[in-house]
Formats: structure tokens, sequence, C-alpha cells
């Protein structure tokens, strides 16, 4: 049920809030360490507690991704006062709207910035997680993270806690896919620097953004509107972002990109028959995005140790701060920390060694930004007359959404004939956060919704 027709229950007194996170903790005791073992929530909040913390009028239920908090402990007293004195501006601006914070979701430990060929959704707290949509994999042989059917099984963990029933929404943060790769939720990583990153654990200031997931186009909106800056909230009009969203096609162009990996473009064509829209071939630039012999890899690790030293200052004294001390901390307590199967470090490491300067990585930021933005994507659709550009949900488009810093997000299209679903990415330009949502209330009035996991509840 999405959260409008919650709320409406709520305020009518036929529904409360504590019937609300009774619901979902009980899915997730079901689900998570017991039952399918999804392995989805790493804090969860102590029933008791989460109970006797909300009235009536509090109505929004979410869960954070684990690099959003830190770690804080598993009672939610604890949860909830380490959020605020962190000052994570994002989760703050949410809890004064009424926010229920169930708890913490498990992700890819260091942004999968750790081990090498290390497995999406792996973390030594952790563990593995699972996708709703996949119970019959054993897990403890680890699927090669780049093989193209691999990919369309691990896209859909980083979604397990809402495709499962676990809570509606989830706030999480991106780099190259986390957040617009699960295929069977609506999802956005807005313009970088649209949201407020204090207090989040990032690998890049310079590709690392927060955005959020979602069952329905609208309550993606209501979230996103709620973690915007006030800046740029003061941009919004007075509805929001559902002053776009008329379910209407209106006289869309939309340009469809080949796949240049996972599965083929012509599954994705032949969706679109039944939507009245002008559907244009988009062609993909020829080459990688490079500075000289420099990518967008290159300087994430250069700017590891900043984002480290900034995240772990928000603690009291803390004893790591640098990619060298994790690196150290790591070595000494190898057992806890690099646990099979994942045993090594040599993401963190060689972001421990980055000998690139300053200087030269401004350069590489901005050449490659500008190769991805204005001069790439940006200068496509402007030239062919487009509002927007899409493609698979596994296509390499989404590389380009992150080294612009422009808007990106997913809708689900479908599912395969093993039950996993599909999708759609979307790229537009910095100021396409309206016209994606417009495109997303379009489509969920044209398309049937994709067919959710067999253990799944929802409201």
């Amino acid at each position: 049920m999405p959260s409008p027709e919650l709320q409406d229950l709520l305020s009518s007194g036929d529904l409360t809030s504590v019937q609300i996170v009774e619901t979902y903790l009980a899915q997730i005791e079901k689900h998570n360490h017991a039952g399918a073992h999804l392995s989805a929530i790493i804090t969860v909040a102590h029933r008791e507690i989460a109970l006797s913390r909300y009235e009536d009028h509090c109505w929004i239920v979410l869960f954070l991704e684990g690099n959003c908090e830190g770690e804080c402990g598993s009672d939610y007293e604890g949860l909830d006062h380490f959020l605020r004195r962190l000052s994570i501006l994002t989760t703050l601006q949410l809890l004064e709207q009424g926010m229920i914070i169930l708890g913490t979701a498990n992700l890819s430990e260091f942004c999968g910035y750790k081990a090498e060929e290390m497995t999406p959704g792996w973390s030594a707290m952790g563990g593995q997680t699972r996708s709703a949509y996949d119970l019959d994999s054993d897990l403890s042989i680890p699927p090669n993270p780049w093989c193209n059917a691999a990919m369309r099984r691990l896209v859909v963990w980083f979604s397990s806690r809402n495709s499962a029933g676990f809570a509606p929404w989830s706030l999480g943060t991106e780099t190259g896919g986390s957040l617009v790769y699960p295929t069977s939720l609506y999802a956005i990583r807005p313009t970088l620097g649209h949201v407020p990153s204090k207090g989040v654990y990032r690998i890049s200031k310079s590709y690392d953004g927060i955005g959020a997931m979602a069952r329905t186009p609208e309550d993606l909106a209501n979230l996103v509107e709620g973690i915007l800056t006030s800046e740029i909230q003061g941009h919004l009009p007075w509805k929001g972002f559902t002053y776009y969203m008329t379910k209407s096609w209106k006289d869309w162009k939309i340009g469809i990109a080949d796949s240049t990996w996972g599965m083929s473009s012509q599954e994705t064509r032949d969706k679109w028959t039944s939507a009245p829209v002008a559907i244009y071939p988009a062609s993909l630039p020829e080459g990688s995005l490079k500075f000289e012999d420099l990518t967008m890899r290159d300087i994430a690790y250069q700017e590891f140790n900043e984002v480290s030293r900034e995240f772990c200052d928000g603690f009291e004294d803390p004893e790591v701060r640098t990619a060298k001390d994790i690196v150290k901390f790591n070595e000494e307590n190898a057992e806890l920390a690099m646990p099979e199967p994942h045993t090594n470090q040599e993401e963190l490491i060689a972001s421990s060694q980055s000998a690139l300067t300053e200087e030269r990585c401004d350069k590489a930021r901005s050449e490659i930004r500008r190769l991805a933005g204005e001069d790439g994507r940006a200068k496509y659709i402007r030239e062919n007359d487009l509002d927007l550009i899409i493609a698979n949900s596994d296509s390499t488009l989404i590389y380009f959404t992150a080294c612009s810093g422009y808007p990106g997000a997913t809708v689900p299209l479908g599912n395969l004939e093993n039950g996993q679903p599909y999708g759609l990415f979307l790229l537009a330009t910095t100021h396409g956060g309206a016209d994606m949502f417009s495109f997303m209330s379009a489509f969920e009035a044209t398309f049937p919704k994709v067919k959710g996991p067999t253990l799944a509840w929802y409201f």
C-alpha cells in the first residue's frame, strides 16, 4: 500500500503507527535471520523501544543503508542518539518530519571498495545479503560479480529489505549502481550535491551521492523531497515533485541506448508497444572516460583518505581515521574484519597507497566530468532534442551518471522466466529530476507491476 494511503488510514484512526511498526518488525523477524535467511538487516529497532517512541502522526517507515550510520550498537536508542550526535543532516531532516527509522541495512562493505572482486551485498559484519527473488542459490559459493547471469541475481540483493516487505522505503549511497541496479523498485539518485552528505560514509566526494528506493513513484517523490537541501527544496513547486506526476506521456521523446553487456536491448524495446511515446535509438560515445591514464577509480582512491577522515572525525577521539589506519586495523583483527570468502583488502590497500597529487586529481576530475556530462550526455540530449535517455538497468550508461554527477533513476519493467525482475535505467541532465518523476508517473500508469517474491507481504 502506498504511504499516502497509509497516512489516510492513520488520519482516520483505522490504523496506528504501532500496528505498522509491529507488522514490519514481524516480517523482519520472520525472514532476516530465520525463514528465508535474507541477512538484509544489521541493526534492528528493539520492539519495545520502537513501539513506545512514536505518536500516531508519525507514519514514515524506513531503513538506512549501513554507510548512513556507522557502527552504533544494536539498540534503537543508541541508533537514534548516534544519528543525532553525528549530525547526519539527511536523517535529521526526516526525523523532524516524523520519520520512523526501523534500523540499518546490510551493505557492500566500504561501498565495495575493500576486497578484490567482492560480492555485492557482503560485509564482514552482516555476511552475504540474499535476494528475496533467489532463495534457491547456494550462498556458500559466491558468484562471479561480473558475469551477466550473476549480475541479474546480484542486483536485487540491494533491495532485499524492500522487496521482502521489511519496509516501504530505504535510503542509501551510490557510486555506480547501488541504488538504480535494484530492478523491483523505483529508485533515484538526485543530482550530486542536491542531498546533504554530512555524516554519511562515502568512498568519494566527487562520485558518491545519496538517494532513495520505494515501491511507487509517489512514495519515492515524497521521500526524496524530504532529503533535498533547503535550497533545492525552495525551487520545487508548492506540490513538490507530484506537480509533475500527471500520468501522461505528453510529447515525450526518449532515446534508448543499446546495452553493451547484460540483457538484450530488444527485450526492452518490445515492452514499449503499449506506450504512446516516441522512441529513438541513442548511441553511447566511443572510448572510455579518462584523463590521460586516469579513471574515476583512480580519483576515488585518491579521495578516500579525505572522506574517511571527514566521516571518522564525527566520532569522539577516533582511533581509526585514514585508509592506512583501516588497513592496519583489519590486519590486526583479520578473523573478524576479513572472514571468508573475502579475506583480502586489496582495494583499501590501493587507496592507502595512492600517489595521485591533488592538482592532477583536480584536472582529471574536471575533464572526466566534462566528457561524461556537458560535452557527453547533456550534449547528446540537447542536440537530439530528447527528454531522457533510457537503457537496460544493467547498462554501462550508469557509468556516465556517476562521472557527470547527473541524476539517475530506475523503474521496474518486468520479470524474467525465473521470476527475477528487470528494469530500465533513466539518465537526464543536471535539472532532470522533474522529468524523471514525470516519466515514472506515466510509466506506472502504463505498465503492469512486476511480480514480487513469494515471501513478500505489504500493507
